[in-house]
């Protein structure tokens, strides 16, 4: 039950904010933009692991089985990969 606040926080707080900043067009010179282009992605690597960690753990919560954990597993994976095509 603990996992949930956390999930909402993250989705919504630190990765709008990543997002927003990743995009946000600035006038910076071109080191200083690498820079920014880097501390940004960063930001988003982060804000990808502290949000799909949970969704990780949760399988093992969701079913003592080894064979549907896999199962969820490989349906996680599809769902990862349909959203990146």
């Amino acid at each position: 039950m603990g996992e949930v606040p956390t999930l909402e926080f993250n989705i919504h707080a630190f990765s709008g904010t990543v997002y927003g900043l990743m995009f946000h067009h600035s006038r910076l010179s071109d080191q200083n933009k690498l820079i920014y282009a880097y501390i940004t992605y960063i930001g988003l690597t982060l804000a990808y692991t502290l949000n799909n960690v949970p969704y990780s753990a949760l399988m093992g919560v969701m079913t003592a089985s080894d064979t549907e954990r896999t199962s969820l597993s490989g349906f996680r994976l599809a769902g990862a990969f349909g959203g990146v095509c």
